[in-house]
């Protein structure tokens, strides 16, 4: 148990149920019907029961028992059933029975975490809905803002909708919202899902004309009460569990900019260095560190194209070769959408990416099969409006240049968003600086307009977390080395008596105190109060950071064997709804013992955790 009186959490709202960014992504697309996914139980459903669901891009999902939909469905709806109120209605009511939290004519374009999100379902105690979250969603003509709902089937038969406060009803069809068993149900008429209606059809819906939306940021909880349903439509408070930062000394990482007005506040007129080492590189963040941009002079123009690549053969242009940990390359190759690779070709086209593709940032970059340094952005080098991606080399300094020389970024239709950028390769002690002199910060382009910085080694790696490069201050990687993390589920919630249901909090990639003994020693810590990253070098942990503004209850732990441990908690009364506590894990090694003798002090830190309730 907790010491209540050693925490008083911070409150605030959260609705959605949290995503799996590693292995949920079911797909994306314009009017696609995704592979079956077993619900995780057997879900009752008007009089009926169910294994499985069939999820389309269009804002719905069928149910079914392993098989295929019943016939007049329309599949995926590309023939366009969506376009009238009234065939939305012979949708809803005919065929399988299905569930629509937002059904439309939507497209989930190839964005950074845009598509279909799944999650199956379990049961037990601690039983866990089925959710499904469609992220990112814009009409079939690419109108913004970008809409994210979700559909969560539980046990007990319930079903709830979530919706992002952005969610809206956009150009001339409607938005059809319900459940129904289908079959060729006699339509009951639409009621009014927002001032919760009951029903007792097997079919509860509403249509929203344009503008016409009154769900956004809003839960609809729709519970049977056979024959029919009774709703009940209201702002929501979900448990979260949120990651913050990343843990010290893992092979790769990175920050990520959810777009490019958050890339221009944070990149712009800044530069990064990697310095390298032993066994990797550190990373040193350096506030206006711009100014060493180098006008590129007798500059070689890459051949432009859009998500393509060009190889720079060193050792053919009498350049010497790029000092690496642990060796060296005397070929890079510079993709357009901002990454250098450091030995061969594999990692243009983006097969190591969550959806495939080249030109939309996401965490999946550390599964890249190559080395690279990552500033990765859709540019458009093509765009003729802009200016190419260059090189020059600088003999007398051995310096290396690679500039996105006002380049286009990609949007539809295209604009004059130009942004320069500069790598610099030194190529007598291998240090490596990313730079940005301008950062454009439009939004437009239907496939986000995200960045992400960062390095990775070649092959897959663990997930960090974003790291806050600016207040981090700087960063160390050890190839091959895993960082500590921390992870907790299921979502926490109150309980009727002010406690909360049990929370797990698991740290994995836990180093060996004795090695090799198995024996893992550490605290898990919470606090009341967040720290934005205090870099712990002071006491001889460099690149390791504090997200915590206190110490206020310390959980020790330890483990022989496996480098992977729980502590279950249960947080003890009172404990109003929206409280947010911050926890961090700490773990202990052989000081000295990693390359170089780096970190004294043998500690090693963890991504922050914020627990919402």
């Amino acid at each position: 148990m907790l010491c209540a009186a050693a925490l008083v959490g911070t409150t605030g709202a959260q609705c959605f149920q949290a995503l799996d960014q590693d292995h949920g992504l079911l797909g994306a697309g314009d009017d696609v019907l995704l592979p079956m996914q077993a619900i995780g139980f057997v879900f009752p459903f008007a009089g009926a029961a169910y294994t499985h669901v069939h999820v389309s891009t269009n804002g719905f999902l069928y149910l079914s028992n392993a098989g295929t939909p019943a016939p007049g469905n329309a599949i995926g709806d590309a023939g366009g059933t969506f376009a009238t109120a009234a065939s939305q209605r012979t949708t809803l009511l005919g065929g399988a029975p299905k569930l629509l939290p937002f059904y439309r004519d939507l497209d989930l374009p190839a964005a950074a975490g845009a598509g279909v999100w799944f999650r199956a379902g379990t049961t037990g105690p601690a039983a866990e809905p089925c959710v499904v979250t469609w992220v990112g969603a814009v009409d079939w003509n690419g109108l913004l803002p970008a809409k994210t709902f979700q559909c969560q089937l539980h046990p007990s038969g319930i079903v709830e909708f979530h919706y992002a406060p952005s969610t809206q009803v956009l150009g001339a069809a409607p938005a059809t919202v319900g459940v129904s068993p289908g079959g060729g149900l006699a339509d009951p008429g639409g009621s009014d899902l927002g001032n919760s209606p009951a029903t007792t059809s097997a079919a509860l819906y509403e249509q929203f004309p344009t503008g016409g939306f009154d769900l956004q940021g809003r839960t609809l909880r729709l519970q049977p009460a056979a024959p029919g349903w009774s709703a009940t439509a209201a702002t929501c408070q979900v448990g979260t569990h949120t990651p913050r930062g990343a843990g010290c000394y893992g092979d790769s990482f990175y920050q990520w900019f959810d777009s490019a007005a958050a890339a221009a506040a944070g990149l712009a007129g800044h530069a990064l260095r990697l310095v390298p080492h032993a066994a990797g590189y550190t990373a040193h963040w350096e506030p206006f560190g711009a100014w060493v941009y180098s006008n590129p002079f007798a500059a070689t123009d890459l051949p432009r194209s859009d998500d393509g690549q060009a190889l720079l053969d060193l050792a053919a242009n009498g350049i010497p070769s790029l000092p690496l940990p642990g060796g060296s390359t005397s070929t890079l190759w510079i993709h357009m959408n901002g990454f250098v690779s450091t030995s061969g070709p594999a990692n243009d086209d983006g097969a190591w990416n969550s959806p495939a593709n080249d030109f939309v940032p996401t965490p999946a970059f550390r599964n890249a099969p190559e080395t690279a340094f990552w500033a990765w952005h859709d540019w458009d080098p093509s765009d003729l409006a802009g200016g190419p991606v260059r090189w020059h080399y600088d003999a007398f300094a051995s310096r290396l240049y690679v500039t996105w020389d006002g380049v286009e970024n990609w949007s539809v239709p295209p604009r004059a968003n130009p942004g320069t950028f500069q790598f610099q390769f030194d190529l007598a002690n291998g240090s490596v600086r990313y730079l940005w002199l301008a950062v454009d910060n439009d939004t437009t382009s239907p496939y986000g307009s995200g960045h992400l910085v960062g390095f990775s080694p070649g092959g897959a790696s663990a997930d960090p977390g974003s790291l806050p490069l600016a207040t981090a201050g700087s960063t160390t990687t050890i190839t091959g080395q895993s960082a500590l993390g921390l992870h907790a589920a299921p979502p926490p919630v109150v309980l009727a008596g002010g406690g909360s249901s049990p929370v797990t909090y698991t740290i994995d990639h836990v180093p060996d105190y004795a090695p090799p003994n198995g024996v893992r020693l550490g605290i898990l810590f919470f606090a009341a109060t967040a720290a934005p990253g205090l870099d712990l070098g002071l006491i001889g942990a460099p690149s390791c950071q504090s997200y915590l503004g206190g110490l206020d209850v310390p959980l020790p732990f330890s483990a022989i064997g496996g480098t992977t441990t729980t502590i279950p908690v249960a947080f003890p009364p009172p404990l109003p709804a929206g409280t947010t506590f911050h926890a961090q894990a700490v773990a202990l090694f052989p000081a000295g013992a990693l390359p170089g003798g780096l970190n004294a002090f043998g500690l090693v830190t963890s991504n922050g955790l914020a627990t919402t309730f």
